[in-house]
């Protein structure tokens, strides 16, 4: 199996790879192609989120354009919030993770939660702690809903199957 691990985003490989991705769709299949993408990038934000400072504009624009090129838009709201993260912001975070945790995974919406949490009780403001607890509860409520669907689709292909 390759080490997709090569492919860093902005790296030379990476930029070959983007470059001549229809070739890399009729040879790999392109739903494996966009997987790879969708990995190295979503990899890449995660690492990105730890950073100590804030993105520059610049900065900013080059993800940004990277992720319309790849056609990952549906990551534009973990971007959202990774740099929220590196803001050290407490507001900006709490906006951020309101306005796009939805659009997110629920457990990559718990890993971001907890990133600022400690933070967050330990130096935010009583109006923000209560804020980040509305945003732990919207998480649980999704989640549990999630688990739900998927016990109910479980459920009844278990029911198909046994008929």
């Amino acid at each position: 199996m390759t080490d997709w691990g090569l492919y860093t985003v902005g790296s030379d490989i990476y930029n070959y790879f983007l470059d001549h991705r229809d070739i890399f769709n009729t040879l790999l299949g392109k739903e494996t192609v966009d997987g790879l993408l969708r990995k190295c990038n979503r990899d890449f934000l995660n690492f990105a989120s730890f950073g100590e400072k804030d993105f520059t504009q610049e900065e900013r624009a080059t993800i940004e354009n990277n992720l319309e090129k790849t056609g990952l838009t549906e990551l534009l709201p973990f971007w959202n919030v990774v740099q929220a993260c590196r803001s050290k912001d407490n507001n900006r975070i709490i906006k951020a993770c309101k306005q796009n945790f939805p659009q997110m995974d629920t457990h990559l919406c718990g890993s971001y939660y907890s990133l600022f949490l400690a933070h967050i009780q330990k130096d935010g403001t009583k109006s923000q702690q209560k804020a980040c607890a509305k945003i732990l509860e919207d998480i649980k409520v999704r989640s549990a809903k999630e688990q739900k669907e998927l016990q109910e689709k479980l459920q009844q292909w278990m029911k198909a199957t046994l008929e």
